[in-house]
């Protein structure tokens, strides 16, 4: 019997080798579509380790006399919110990837944005045409901020780097001390100092002036996500994957509260108007409020995904909350409950949900995690293994020597291996066993790298499954020349008209017939 498993996993191969037409193999050596045609972005959702959609809002900012908020989404599109009208009155495409950050000027005369496309870009507010464009950065562009004098532009990276930039002399100066991406900036109220955070654990302090770090705010366990001041300028907020808020003195440079959520990532953080509320965004989707003198939580309220950002409204009482579902939240507060006043969603948001992806894209995924991790675009081709991961990605991820990788991609394997690793760990079952070998079949066909390794793989996990697995490599020598004398029949046959699934359904087929077989010998 397990001469007959092997013999059917050849045929397979076989038959699938001589099936697949030409217009079959044109096809699949363009390469996978499955990232290009998902509603799902591939980073943010291996980040995430959930399905968070292009369309996702990730950023809002506020004009100074607030009639105008600002939104920045997962696919790079601006849209611009009025609040007398209530409504939506622009939106353009403002970046080819990710609006990470906004910022408006003083007066409300531009707009500046930092983009998933590596530039921060400045827009008009009058006719919202781009202004210019900076490239100063060689990854992400996380987040920016503008002095109260308008002279100098923080942005802060994927590269690790926080970058000055003199906006009247144009000297750009480059403030290393960060290890790892900067995912937020914030200034003090004067412009003298600047404050990013950072994956790297910490907060880092710099002196506007002098150009150099002054501070170094360590106490966070995981990445630090967000940063934000109060109105008094006195104290720092920050976000992490940790489960904390935590509160900062800005004029002792000390930690001086923590705000503990348990079993959850905090997101975003902001304060309220009066600055003595403090409020946080998470991924259980809540938004919550606490006190900050007696550092208690006073209300929460419910999003219907992950809280991307939060913005304090001119309003007294009122706040704004941004989703990775592409909702904007409009809230009212007290000091003990609060109330959803309106939920506004953009025209061109997209409810998706995760399609089957075909083999081939299974496979160049698994193709680009073994081989193309210098790729610039590695984590866009490997993101979705969050979604469509299996046992077999969990092997491979789990060999992957996450420490060589750049800092950005080190965390994108990080979270794909704690994703992946809660898999079951129990033997394949029937159906499972046909579908690796039909994608071994594909693999051998478009001549892919990861072949050898997964026929490494697969045979083990067969020879877990035979019912002889002693004799397996014997065996398997045995059946080869046997298909090979069949094939110059199969390749004049029909066979070549055959597809994939159809192959792969009678193969598992066969193999149920197999299993009965040795459930009756039992």
């Amino acid at each position: 019997m397990a001469g007959r498993i092997l013999f059917l996993m050849l045929l397979f191969f076989t038959l699938l080798q001589h099936g697949l037409s030409a217009q079959d193999k044109k096809e699949n050596q363009k390469g996978t579509a499955a990232a290009e045609s998902s509603p799902f972005d591939p980073v943010a959702t291996g980040l995430r380790a959930a399905p968070i959609p292009s369309t996702a809002i990730r950023t809002a900012a506020i004009n100074k006399n607030g009639s105008l908020i600002a939104f920045g989404t997962g696919e790079g599109k601006i849209s611009i919110w009025d609040t007398k009208q209530n409504k939506f009155t622009h939106e353009w495409s403002g970046h080819d990837h990710w609006v990470f950050d906004l910022v408006f000027d003083a007066n409300s005369e531009r707009l500046f944005s930092a983009g998933g496309d590596n530039k921060t870009k400045i827009w008009s507010s009058e006719d919202w045409k781009l202004l210019k464009t900076f490239e100063d950065h060689t990854d992400d562009v996380h987040s920016v901020a503008l002095t109260p004098d308008e002279t100098l532009l923080i942005t802060g990276g994927d590269d690790t780097n926080v970058i000055v930039r003199n906006l009247k002399t144009g000297e750009v100066t480059f403030l290393k001390g960060h290890t790892a991406q900067v995912t937020s900036t914030v200034l003090s109220l004067d412009g003298k100092q600047a404050f990013s955070a950072s994956r790297d654990q910490t907060i880092r302090v710099w002196d506007l002036e002098n150009l150099k770090e002054i501070a170094v705010f360590k106490g966070h366990q995981e990445d630090v996500l967000h940063l934000a001041i109060d109105k008094s300028g006195q104290h720092i907020a920050s976000a992490s994957y940790d489960g904390t808020a935590r509160l900062w003195d800005v004029q002792s440079l000390k930690q001086i509260a923590s705000f503990e959520i348990p079993k959850t990532w905090v997101t975003a953080v902001e304060f309220s108007n009066d600055s003595k509320l403090l409020f946080t965004g998470s991924t259980d989707f809540m938004v919550r409020a606490f006190d900050i003198q007696s550092k208690k939580e006073i209300w929460k309220i419910a999003t219907s995904s992950d809280v991307s950002d939060l913005l304090s409204l001119s309003d007294a009482n009122s706040l704004l909350a941004t989703s990775s579902s592409h909702g904007i939240y409009f809230y009212e507060y007290t000091n003990d409950r609060a109330i959803t006043k309106q939920v506004a969603i953009p025209a061109y948001a997209e409810w998706g949900h995760a399609s089957p992806i075909s083999t081939l894209d299974y496979l160049e995924m698994h193709e680009a995690l073994l081989f193309e991790q210098s790729s610039k675009s590695w984590g866009q081709k490997i993101g979705l293994l969050a979604l469509y991961g299996d046992a077999f990605s969990r092997t491979l991820i789990a060999d992957l020597k996450t420490n060589e990788l750049p800092a950005p991609k080190q965390e994108l394997a990080k979270r794909l291996k704690d994703k992946l690793s809660i898999l079951p760990q129990e033997a394949l079952g029937t159906e499972l066993i046909g579908k690796y070998w039909g994608r071994l079949a594909v693999a051998e066909f478009s001549e892919l790298r990861v072949t050898e390794t997964l026929r490494d793989w697969v045979t083990g996990e067969t020879r877990k499954w035979s019912p002889n697995p002693n004799n397996f490599e014997k065996e398997l020598l045995s059946v080869e020349l046997k298909v090979r004398k069949e094939l110059a029949v199969l390749s004049k046959s029909d066979a070549e008209k055959k597809r994939a699934k159809e192959i792969e359904s009678a193969i598992v087929m066969e193999f149920r017939k197999l299993a009965d077989e040795k459930n009756e010998a039992k």
